[in-house]
């Protein structure tokens, strides 16, 4: 028995190999699949090992969305130099929304407004722009925590940014600083995100100023220019210090290579987010993750992987509140955290 999930087959035996899933079809389920729903899970079978991909004439990036071990699918994004805003039949490839068992999960790019080929959408190429969008739904009626998973070193590397809006709880993501994301699934309720990458900043080409000409020799020098005296401006006018910061007590716990964080504090407003810091190799601290302004808590599983072997077994740790208009409310001091 199998189960379509959007764009994977789960739980097979015999028949046709889904590669990059390791999986079989048997011939007999393929058979009483419609039409429709065959052509683009064949062509989506193909095309299922690409991951985060670089070209000069475009990239995509894949991202895998789990139901702990009962169900998987994914959705690519991507540009092309030659796609276009609206669908493209070359590029763009419908989401499989038919279901073969009683549980499913679903993950694509909703696209109701498009004038032609209004639809769901797995695999969705626009062309190139400064920032490129995607909606991004998921939805399932299996009671798990849904995790969403993606490699964006390859386009970090190129000089891309991007960021995955969580529109349900109110977080942004960074796919360069975290490789995932997971939350608790509502049963049946969709979970609504935006995909936002950035392409890298070209700088204008330096340009030469033209070369003086020098006066002749026998031409008289200009007369001087005399600068007008300065008056001396008013001082500025006196104003109240900005409110002191709360301070953030922050507390940990380890459990084998993952970093359990947890604070306290009091603000004058309400907390939109916490941002969560660690410490780099040159002494600078990076953004690792967030958490909305009514969490306390952050695990940072990506230890093992941040870890060198020449670097000590410990990490330094700080915690920012941050306010709805982007002002900090209240930081922790820095903590170091030893592995064990």
């Amino acid at each position: 028995m199998i189960r379509v999930c959007n764009t994977k087959l789960i739980k097979t035996a015999g028949g046709l190999d889904d590669s990059p899933a390791g999986k079989k079809i048997p011939l007999e389920e393929i058979i009483v699949m419609p039409l429709r729903t065959l052509s683009a899970f064949l062509a989506l079978a193909l095309l299922a090992a690409a991951g985060p991909a670089k070209a000069d004439d475009g990239w995509q990036l894949r991202i895998d969305v789990t139901a702990g071990s009962s169900a998987r699918t994914f959705v690519v994004a991507g540009v092309q130099q030659d796609a276009s805003d609206g669908r493209d039949p070359a590029w763009d490839i419908e989401a499989l929304l038919e279901s073969l068992e009683n549980s499913y999960l679903y993950a694509s790019f909703p696209r109701p407004d498009w004038p032609e080929g209004a639809g769901n959408y797995a695999w969705e190429m626009q062309a190139p722009r400064a920032v490129n969008t995607w909606p991004l739904e998921v939805v399932s009626n299996i009671s798990a925590t849904l995790a969403l998973a993606w490699d964006f070193s390859t386009l970090a590397e190129a000089g891309y940014s991007a960021s995955l809006i969580d529109h349900n709880a109110g977080i942004t993501i960074d796919l360069a600083a975290q490789p995932g994301y997971e939350f608790a699934n509502t049963p049946g309720a969709p979970r609504s995100f935006e995909l936002q990458v950035t392409a890298p900043v070209v700088a204008p080409p330096v340009v030469e100023p033209p070369p003086t000409s020098e006066p002749p020799p026998d031409a008289e020098p200009p007369p001087p220019v005399t600068e007008p005296p300065q008056t001396a401006e008013p001082p500025p006018p006196t104003t109240d210090p900005p409110p002191a910061l709360a301070s953030i007590a922050l507390s940990w716990e380890t459990r084998k290579d993952t970093v359990i964080l947890s604070w306290q504090g009091t603000f004058q407003e309400t907390v939109l987010r916490y941002d969560i810091y660690r410490l780099k190799e040159d002494s600078s601290f990076e953004r690792v993750g967030q958490t909305p302004g009514t969490k306390n808590t952050y695990t940072d599983r990506t230890v093992k992987k941040s870890m060198r072997r020449e670097a000590p077994r410990s990490f330094t740790y700080r915690v920012v509140a941050v306010a709805a208009d982007g002002s900090e409310l209240g930081a922790s001091s820095s903590m170091e955290v030893p592995l064990p």
